[in-house]
């Protein structure tokens, strides 16, 4: 038996869904499997301490998922690498703000909190941020991650302060030419642009998408293709 949300499923029912296109496979990032769970950027280790955390009983339990997050971040999150990646983007104009601030040609992001290695990250004078942050930012200041603080619009300005303030919304964002993200959730698609670094990733790596979530990736091809884990 298979459990989902609002639906208990036979392994007949899941042979059929399969058949039928409606899911890829055994691995298909909707299903609770082992198999499933792995490619979603799931540590073994995560396993043995989830089973470990369970111990040995003689009748049926029942586990949140969270718990199962819970130990998996603790596993991954020390070694995942953080990356920028903007869902559903819109395009803003920066250069006047990178004229008048004197803003060098690259700046530098942490690769993870806890390590002191970095990544270059090249300022254009067009950027992506996320359509949801500049709908609901729109006209206020707002300070772009490792950039400069600015009165946001299609054409920002730059704010009277550059001073990085705890009151200030920081916003991620990606250079003009980012790589195309797709990232496949148990739920659905999200689709977007990640910073040009990701080009390096390879099949297989898991990392933290900023404000987003950890995940794994799944394919290599025009763009990248992540699929999700937890936050």
């Amino acid at each position: 038996m298979i459990y989902l949300p609002g639906e208990k499923l036979h392994t007949r029912d899941v042979v059929e869904r399969i058949k039928s296109g409606k899911i890829s496979g055994w691995d298909d990032p909707s299903l609770p499997t082992v198999r499933a769970l792995l490619r979603r950027g799931f540590s073994p280790e995560a396993f043995r301490l989830f089973a470990m955390q369970c111990s040995l009983t003689k009748h049926d339990i029942n586990i949140e998922w969270e718990t199962l997050y819970g130990i998996n971040r603790k596993v991954i999150d020390p070694e995942a690498e953080r990356y920028r990646v903007v869902i559903d983007p819109v395009e803003i104009d920066v250069s006047g703000c990178i004229k008048e601030l004197g803003v060098g040609k690259t700046v530098s992001v942490q690769k993870h909190p806890d390590r002191r290695d970095t990544r270059e990250i090249h300022v254009t004078s067009k950027i992506h941020i996320s359509r949801q942050d500049f709908r609901k930012f729109s006209g206020k200041e707002v300070r772009l991650l490792d950039l400069f603080n600015v009165k946001l619009g299609k054409k920002p300005k730059p704010s009277k302060s550059q001073e990085i303030s705890e009151k200030i919304q920081k916003l991620q964002w990606v250079p003009e030419k980012g790589i195309l993200v797709k990232i496949v959730k148990p739920d659905g698609i999200l689709e977007g642009i990640g910073e040009p670094a990701m080009k390096n990733l390879k099949v297989g790596d898991v990392i933290q998408m900023l404000r987003i979530g950890f995940g794994r990736v799944d394919k290599k091809t025009k763009g990248i293709q992540m699929v999700f884990a937890h936050k």
